[in-house]
Protein backbone atom coordinates (compact mmCIF):
# COMPACT_ATOMS: atom_id res chain seq x y z
CA UNK A 1 0.00 0.00 0.00
CA UNK A 2 0.63 3.74 0.03
CA UNK A 3 2.68 4.84 2.98
CA UNK A 4 5.10 7.16 2.28
CA UNK A 5 4.02 10.44 0.39
CA UNK A 6 5.37 11.47 -2.95
CA UNK A 7 7.11 15.07 -2.21
CA UNK A 8 6.08 16.33 -6.32
CA UNK A 9 4.14 13.94 -8.32
CA UNK A 10 4.39 16.05 -10.89
CA UNK A 11 8.18 15.88 -11.53
CA UNK A 12 9.19 12.05 -10.85
CA UNK A 13 12.28 11.27 -12.01
CA UNK A 14 12.84 7.47 -11.26
CA UNK A 15 11.40 4.33 -12.85
CA UNK A 16 9.27 3.00 -11.13
CA UNK A 17 5.85 1.70 -9.32
CA UNK A 18 4.20 4.65 -7.33
CA UNK A 19 0.73 4.59 -6.14
CA UNK A 20 -2.25 6.89 -6.07
CA UNK A 21 -4.43 6.88 -2.98
CA UNK A 22 -8.20 8.43 -2.83
CA UNK A 23 -9.83 9.25 0.18
CA UNK A 24 -13.60 9.56 0.34
CA UNK A 25 -14.30 13.35 2.14
CA UNK A 26 -17.64 11.78 3.01
CA UNK A 27 -17.15 8.42 4.83
CA UNK A 28 -12.88 8.00 5.24
CA UNK A 29 -12.64 5.00 2.81
CA UNK A 30 -9.88 4.87 1.01
CA UNK A 31 -8.48 2.53 -1.96
CA UNK A 32 -4.92 2.82 -3.85
CA UNK A 33 -3.61 2.30 -7.25
CA UNK A 34 -0.45 1.61 -8.65
CA UNK A 35 1.18 3.35 -11.54
CA UNK A 36 4.25 1.87 -13.48
CA UNK A 37 6.24 4.83 -14.49
CA UNK A 38 9.60 4.47 -17.01
CA UNK A 39 11.94 6.82 -17.23
CA UNK A 40 13.98 6.83 -20.39
CA UNK A 41 15.65 8.64 -23.20
CA UNK A 42 13.86 9.83 -25.98
CA UNK A 43 15.05 7.67 -29.14
CA UNK A 44 17.07 9.20 -31.43
CA UNK A 45 15.99 9.12 -35.31
CA UNK A 46 17.83 9.73 -37.80
CA UNK A 47 15.98 9.30 -41.25
CA UNK A 48 17.68 9.65 -44.61
CA UNK A 49 15.22 11.08 -47.19
CA UNK A 50 15.15 9.03 -50.04
CA UNK A 51 15.59 9.33 -53.92
CA UNK A 52 14.13 6.59 -56.37
CA UNK A 53 13.64 5.63 -59.38
CA UNK A 54 10.05 4.32 -60.07
CA UNK A 55 9.39 3.90 -56.32
CA UNK A 56 10.55 4.00 -52.73
CA UNK A 57 10.20 1.76 -49.72
CA UNK A 58 10.06 4.01 -46.59
CA UNK A 59 10.28 0.65 -45.06
CA UNK A 60 13.71 -0.15 -46.36
CA UNK A 61 17.04 -0.26 -43.30
CA UNK A 62 18.83 2.55 -45.26
CA UNK A 63 15.57 5.15 -44.39
CA UNK A 64 16.35 5.40 -40.86
CA UNK A 65 19.83 3.61 -40.34
CA UNK A 66 22.31 5.18 -37.88
CA UNK A 67 19.15 5.73 -35.34
CA UNK A 68 18.54 4.12 -31.85
CA UNK A 69 18.20 0.42 -31.68
CA UNK A 70 14.84 -1.39 -31.42
CA UNK A 71 12.30 1.33 -32.28
CA UNK A 72 9.19 0.55 -33.94
CA UNK A 73 8.47 2.34 -36.68
CA UNK A 74 5.11 3.72 -38.31
CA UNK A 75 4.04 5.76 -41.67
CA UNK A 76 1.72 8.61 -41.89
CA UNK A 77 0.42 11.45 -43.79
CA UNK A 78 0.48 13.99 -41.86
CA UNK A 79 2.82 15.25 -38.76
CA UNK A 80 0.44 14.58 -36.55
CA UNK A 81 0.83 10.63 -37.61
CA UNK A 82 -3.19 10.71 -37.90
CA UNK A 83 -3.67 9.00 -41.47
CA UNK A 84 -1.88 6.40 -41.63
CA UNK A 85 0.17 5.30 -44.93
CA UNK A 86 -1.58 2.30 -46.12
CA UNK A 87 1.55 1.48 -47.95
CA UNK A 88 4.80 2.75 -47.22
CA UNK A 89 6.68 -0.19 -48.79
CA UNK A 90 5.42 1.21 -52.31
CA UNK A 91 5.49 5.19 -52.66
CA UNK A 92 5.16 6.07 -56.14
CA UNK A 93 4.63 10.45 -55.56
CA UNK A 94 6.96 12.55 -54.57
CA UNK A 95 5.92 14.00 -50.81
CA UNK A 96 6.64 14.93 -47.46
CA UNK A 97 5.66 11.78 -45.48
CA UNK A 98 6.01 11.36 -41.77
CA UNK A 99 7.74 7.89 -39.53
CA UNK A 100 6.61 7.52 -35.96
CA UNK A 101 9.48 6.34 -33.70
CA UNK A 102 8.19 4.63 -30.71
CA UNK A 103 10.75 2.73 -27.81
CA UNK A 104 9.82 0.03 -25.89
CA UNK A 105 9.75 2.51 -22.98
CA UNK A 106 6.64 4.33 -24.83
CA UNK A 107 8.21 7.26 -26.29
CA UNK A 108 7.54 8.12 -29.66
CA UNK A 109 8.90 10.68 -32.41
CA UNK A 110 7.10 12.13 -35.37
CA UNK A 111 9.89 13.16 -38.07
CA UNK A 112 8.98 14.25 -41.49
CA UNK A 113 10.22 12.24 -44.38
CA UNK A 114 11.18 13.99 -47.98
CA UNK A 115 10.47 11.11 -51.22
CA UNK A 116 11.95 12.27 -54.71
CA UNK A 117 10.96 9.91 -57.06
CA UNK A 118 12.58 10.24 -60.34
CA UNK A 119 10.82 8.63 -63.67
CA UNK A 120 11.91 5.44 -64.68
CA UNK A 121 13.15 5.48 -68.86
CA UNK A 122 10.99 4.60 -71.40
CA UNK A 123 12.14 3.62 -74.65
CA UNK A 124 11.06 1.08 -77.37
CA UNK A 125 12.81 -1.86 -78.75
CA UNK A 126 11.90 -3.40 -82.01
CA UNK A 127 12.65 -6.85 -82.57
CA UNK A 128 15.45 -7.31 -85.12
CA UNK A 129 14.77 -9.26 -88.63
CA UNK A 130 15.70 -12.97 -88.05
CA UNK A 131 19.01 -13.44 -90.27
CA UNK A 132 20.19 -16.43 -92.26
CA UNK A 133 23.35 -17.65 -93.95
CA UNK A 134 25.60 -15.92 -95.29
CA UNK A 135 24.70 -13.32 -92.81
CA UNK A 136 25.42 -14.98 -89.14
CA UNK A 137 25.03 -12.13 -87.04
CA UNK A 138 22.43 -9.44 -85.86
CA UNK A 139 23.06 -5.87 -84.68
CA UNK A 140 21.30 -5.09 -82.10
CA UNK A 141 22.02 -1.34 -81.33
CA UNK A 142 19.54 -0.59 -83.80
CA UNK A 143 16.76 -2.29 -82.10
CA UNK A 144 16.55 0.79 -80.09
CA UNK A 145 14.17 3.62 -80.90
CA UNK A 146 16.67 7.09 -80.25
CA UNK A 147 15.39 8.99 -76.95
CA UNK A 148 17.04 12.26 -76.06
CA UNK A 149 19.18 12.22 -73.03
CA UNK A 150 19.23 8.18 -72.85
CA UNK A 151 22.37 6.06 -72.58
CA UNK A 152 22.06 2.88 -73.22
CA UNK A 153 24.27 -0.47 -72.40
CA UNK A 154 23.62 -3.61 -73.23
CA UNK A 155 23.56 -7.15 -70.88
CA UNK A 156 23.07 -10.53 -71.38
CA UNK A 157 20.85 -10.78 -68.51
CA UNK A 158 17.71 -8.59 -67.07
CA UNK A 159 19.35 -7.59 -64.02
CA UNK A 160 22.50 -6.24 -65.97
CA UNK A 161 24.97 -8.17 -64.57
CA UNK A 162 26.63 -10.21 -67.19
CA UNK A 163 27.94 -7.81 -69.94
CA UNK A 164 27.40 -8.46 -73.63
CA UNK A 165 30.86 -8.11 -75.41
CA UNK A 166 29.70 -6.63 -78.87
CA UNK A 167 26.16 -6.06 -79.06
CA UNK A 168 26.95 -5.51 -83.06
CA UNK A 169 28.08 -8.92 -83.45
CA UNK A 170 25.09 -11.53 -81.73
CA UNK A 171 25.53 -14.80 -83.31
CA UNK A 172 23.20 -16.97 -80.99
CA UNK A 173 19.21 -16.28 -80.97
CA UNK A 174 18.23 -15.67 -77.80
CA UNK A 175 17.21 -12.61 -75.23
CA UNK A 176 19.36 -9.48 -74.61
Amino acid sequence: GATTILPNPGKVAVSGTYYIKGVSNSNGCSATAPVNVKIGPVPDVIIHDPTSCGMADLTAAGISSGSTTGLTYTYWMDAAASVSLLRPDAIFTDGTYYIKASSDLGWSVVEPLVVIIKPIPVFTVTTPPVVSYPVLTVDITHTVVPVAGLLLSFWNDSLGIKTLPDPALIDKSGVY
